[in-house]
């Protein structure tokens, strides 16, 4: 631990990962958004990094279960005609997209099958 501006601030690895005040949050890992088939990537995203990403936060979850550290998983779900996305998550997806829109009538609907978290990194 260090001191700077006369507090305390964990340094080191052990410090900051310290399994007693460190979380592993996961977003995102719905199979719409990893896994061909979504909206995703009927849009034309390039999904070809997706199967290396899904197995890394797998490997991520069961290391830190078997740690003690809890893990969060976030489960986006949006509403229908993209009343929910916002201009800036619209210009995100069109800009990732090369200039494709995304069927938002597809993307993370409530109950769509493909809103669930792929199965290696379910909760």
């Amino acid at each position: 631990m260090i001191e700077i501006c006369g507090k305390p601030v964990r340094d080191t690895f052990a410090e900051l990962l310290d399994p007693t005040t460190t979380a592993l949050v996961v977003i995102d890992m719905q199979k719409g958004a990893v896994s061909k088939g979504g909206a995703i990537a009927d849009s034309g995203h390039d999904m070809s990094m997706m199967p290396r990403i899904v197995d890394q936060c797998a490997r991520a979850i069961r290391a830190a279960r078997a740690a003690g550290v809890p893990v969060f998983h976030i489960c986006v779900e949006n509403l229908p005609d993209g009343r929910s996305s916002t201009p800036a998550w619209l210009r995100a997806l069109y800009t990732v997209g090369h200039g494709r829109s995304t069927d938002l009538g597809r993307l993370s609907a409530k109950g769509d099958p493909l809103t669930e978290f792929t199965e290696s990194c379910a909760p």
